[in-house]
């Protein structure tokens, strides 16, 4: 949803949106964690997942950066940045391509 809309107003609703599920459905699973796992087991348990779930943060990223190198940098087109001029020189306004 967030990468439909060109104008801010879609973006911020889209953000809002993903961001608003997301930390509902972290309060209704540590809801329901409390309820299932015994007191005494709580904390292992937790701890558990926390150790099963943190390395695919790293490894997400590791795959993406393995990935980008492998098929290659997109250059990016100068007409695609609507006039914005983040690519531009401020001397000549001739455009630039991104990283060099």
């Amino acid at each position: 949803m967030t990468g439909a809309g060109t104008g801010p107003l879609i973006y911020v609703v889209g953000f809002v949106a993903v961001i608003g599920f997301d930390k509902m459905f972290n309060v209704y699973i540590r809801s329901l964690r409390q309820r299932i796992i015994p007191p005494q087991d709580f904390g292992k348990t937790t701890g558990l997942i926390v150790m099963l779930n943190s390395p695919s943060q790293p490894m997400a990223g590791f795959a993406r950066g393995s990935l980008r190198q492998a098929v290659g940098r997109r250059r990016s087109d100068p007409r695609a940045l609507n006039g914005h001029g983040a690519d531009r020189r401020p001397d000549s306004g001739e455009a630039v391509a991104r990283g060099q």
